[in-house]
């Protein structure tokens, strides 16, 4: 059963709006990895080892004193990261 957004719920009065994750893979998504390389100095190979690892590994931790924690959408964010978990 495929979890739902709680905004999306009509018994909880929210209205239907996307994800705040959704979002941010989308931006994600839309630089290349060629850019990132750059920026990061981290090789892409190297990149997708590790999101692989991190996926792979069943549980992660996460610190929460992040520029995500401190921006005014982060209940929003921190939901869909945590939606994003297994």
């Amino acid at each position: 059963m495929a979890r739902r957004n709680p905004a999306q719920r009509p018994e909880s009065g929210g209205s239907a709006r996307r994800p705040a994750f959704d979002r941010f893979a989308e931006r994600c998504a839309a630089v290349p990895p060629e850019r990132v390389a750059r920026l990061t100095g981290v090789d892409p190979g190297q990149r997708v080892a590790l999101a692989e690892a991190i996926g792979g590994a069943g549980v992660v931790a996460h610190c929460a004193w992040t520029g995500i924690g401190q921006h005014a959408n982060s209940p929003e964010t921190f939901r869909a990261w945590r939606r994003s978990m297994p």
